[in-house]
Parts: C-alpha cells; sequence; structure tokens
C-alpha cells in the first residue's frame, strides 16, 4: 500500500486511457472504409486515368494495420477493466465501490456521480479519497504496465 492517492488514481485511470485509444483507433478504421467504399469516377477505355489502384492498396495496408491495432486496444482495454473489476468488487463499502465503479469504470463525470448517488459533489470526492487511501492495489499493477 505505497501508492499515494494521486498514484492509484492515475493507475485506475489508465483504463479510460485505453476506451478513449480504442475509440480513436476505431474511428480511424471507420474513416479508411469511408475512403476504401466511396463511389469512384467510372474509367471510360481510351481516356486517360491516374492509376488509383496503388492508392487503394495503400489504404488497404493502413486499415490492415488499423485492424491489428485495433484488436490489441480492445485487449488492453478489456484487461484493464478485468483488473480494475477485482479491485473494486473488494472494497467492502457499497457505496465506495459503487463511486469508483461510476468514475473508473463507467467513466462518468462527477456532476453524475453526485447526482446519481444522492450525496453532494465534495462529499463524492471525500469518499473516493476516503477508499483510495484505503486500497490496497499492490496485488493488481501488471495489468496496469504499459
Amino acid at each position: 500500500m505505497n501508492e499515494t492517492i494521486e498514484e492509484k488514481k492515475k493507475i485506475l485511470n489508465t483504463y479510460g486511457a485505453a476506451v478513449r485509444k480504442y475509440h480513436a483507433l476505431k474511428n480511424q478504421e471507420k474513416h479508411l472504409r469511408m475512403i476504401i467504399n466511396r463511389p469512384r469516377a467510372a474509367v471510360l477505355s481510351g481516356m486517360p486515368s491516374s492509376n488509383k489502384h496503388k492508392d487503394i492498396s495503400d489504404i488497404m495496408i493502413k486499415l490492415d494495420d488499423t485492424l491489428r491495432m485495433v484488436k490489441a486496444a480492445e485487449n488492453e482495454m478489456l484487461k484493464k477493466c478485468a483488473a480494475i473489476e477485482k479491485i473494486i468488487v473488494n472494497i467492502p463499502d457499497g457505496v465506495a465501490s459503487d463511486i469508483v465503479h461510476m468514475r473508473y469504470i463507467e467513466l462518468m463525470k462527477w456532476d453524475d456521480i453526485a447526482e446519481k448517488t444522492g450525496y453532494d459533489k465534495a462529499h463524492t470526492h471525500r469518499i473516493l479519497n476516503k477508499t483510495l487511501e484505503n486500497l490496497d492495489m499492490s496485488q493488481y499493477p501488471p495489468a496496469f504496465k504499459d
């Protein structure tokens, strides 16, 4: 239990970072698929035209690389989520457990957490900080190494 509260928050926030990375890669994949599938002008026989085949091949290679990165990001995201869920399930106080889950798994904003729990925002912060202060995360670090 050597970590400070800020270090614990940083570790717990790695899931949110993994989610954002995954969504950015999915957007990149969507963009590449849009480029590949967009309508092309008809090529008339005997008319000069550029060779777009190489461009499409390059895009297909980029898409393939992106798909590999998406799968790796998804695996990383799931691994971090499972590790954080394992930490959360060991929090004895149900309210504190719910707040940690809402903040670090559901990625909710503080105002939404306060509304859902019925506590004011400052009180949810106090609950979280007290929980993190007593939280032993030493048995879970492998999932958080980059």
